[in-house]
């Protein structure tokens, strides 16, 4: 699938509507009881940008934007304005302890341990700490910001492991890989992989100046 990487434009995104959406199967019994169960193992965001346009100069950035992605063609980087950071709620600084995204072990029928983790974010239930959280792959971290422990102790990036910005996996070097039961842990600043999900945009001047734009939708990639 065609990806560019680049990221839309971060003032207009901050005024964007939107956020995740899930897919639930409700069956309704003949005595008024539900049975429901979920479509979809991961929740899938989506957005206006619409609203975030606030002048003719950005606008044309938009237009700009969409014919570099062809329409629905070609997937690109969004900055969620509500959910870009792995920390903790209400903290926006990440740490190298925000999520377990695995640990140490020999890879089946090999004799090497595993080097390869993918970045993740957790969601856990404010009501029950003791319920299991819910874990989002990112794909599309920002990789200057990404930070490893193992087993507590920060590694250092470019030095122990390295991050591919493109699909959200650390790798670590051989020699620095983890021991076997050893957690491993990161946190990171982070892109949502979204496109157009229009071919067509029917914009007017005469829209515009009223300040009456037409919806302008993006959806989020889960595959790339």
């Amino acid at each position: 699938m065609a990806f560019l990487e680049a990221l839309f434009p971060v003032q207009i995104g901050f005024g964007a509507t939107g956020g995740p959406r899930r897919n639930t199967r409700v069956l309704t019994m003949a005595n008024g009881m539900e049975q429901r169960s979920s479509a979809w193992a991961h929740s899938r965001r989506h957005y206006d940008i619409a609203s975030g346009i606030q002048s003719l100069a950005q606008l044309q950035e938009v237009l700009a934007f969409f014919e570099r992605t062809h329409g629905r063609l070609r997937g690109f980087r969004f900055l969620d304005p509500f959910d870009s950071c792995t920390a903790a709620s209400g903290k926006s600084v990440p740490t190298a302890q925000d999520c377990r995204i695995g640990a140490g072990t020999w890879l089946a029928d090999t004799n090497v341990l595993q080097t390869r983790f993918q970045l993740q974010k957790s969601y856990p239930r404010a009501d029950d700490a003791s319920a299991p959280a819910y874990h989002r792959p990112l794909t599309k971290p920002v990789a200057p910001t990404v930070r490893v422990a193992v087993d507590g102790a920060e590694h250092l990036q470019g030095e122990h492991f390295n991050v591919d910005a493109t699909n959200g996996q650390i790798l670590f070097a051989a020699q620095h890989a983890p021991q076997v039961g050893q957690v491993v842990t990161a946190g990171c600043r982070f892109h949502v992989p979204v496109r157009f999900d229009v071919d067509q945009l029917a914009l007017s001047l005469t829209h515009f100046e009223a300040g009456e734009l037409p919806s302008i939708p993006l959806v989020e990639l889960l595959s790339l």
